[in-house]
């Protein structure tokens, strides 16, 4: 039995979305072990009033106009949504002071919980904030999980109930 072959079928026949999610997972793991569980838990607080702020800007009408392509309507939104992401988070990792457990296994899973609360967003994100329907869309074991109002409610509730775990010392 070759391993290599078994890998590479075994890599090739995962879908391009869990690609995209380990990847997210991976930039949010190695975000928090290098910069601390304050700055990570800021990055986190930031997107939920980005989002709100988002969803009620009155020019965005006026930056995107009505024959756009939807790849083009997806950057301008990233980058409106963008301003206020990076200027909330700008505040919030100045007052948010928390650090790591000194454990290795415990820091590990925090940063992973984390980690996953932050993949939850990004999912949030290209399907509610800004939705990536015309550029892409996410396959079918996703798709289900946030098909719903109620269900996307949930999802956009459990990342904070996370934080709430995690931030207790």
């Amino acid at each position: 039995m070759d391993i290599p072959i078994t890998i590479s079928r075994t890599l090739a026949s995962l879908s391009t979305d869990v690609f995209i999610l380990a990847i997210c997972f991976a930039v949010f793991l190695v975000f928090g072990l290098y910069f601390g569980k304050g700055k990570l838990i800021s990055l986190l607080l930031a997107f939920y009033p980005a989002a709100f702020l988002f969803s009620i800007f009155p020019y965005l009408s006026l930056m995107v106009p009505a024959k756009t392509a939807p790849l083009q309507q997806v950057v301008i939104e990233s980058v409106v949504f963008g301003v206020f992401f990076l200027a909330i988070y700008y505040f919030l990792q100045r007052l948010i002071w928390l650090d790591f457990s000194f454990s290795t296994v415990a820091k590990f899973v925090e940063a992973g919980i984390l980690s996953l609360s932050g993949v939850i967003l990004v999912i949030l994100y290209m399907k509610v904030v800004v939705p990536f329907g015309g550029v892409y869309s996410f396959s079918g074991w996703i798709a289900p999980l946030f098909a719903t109002k109620n269900l996307i409610f949930w999802w956009f509730f459990a990342p904070l109930v996370a934080l709430f775990f995690i931030s207790r010392r």
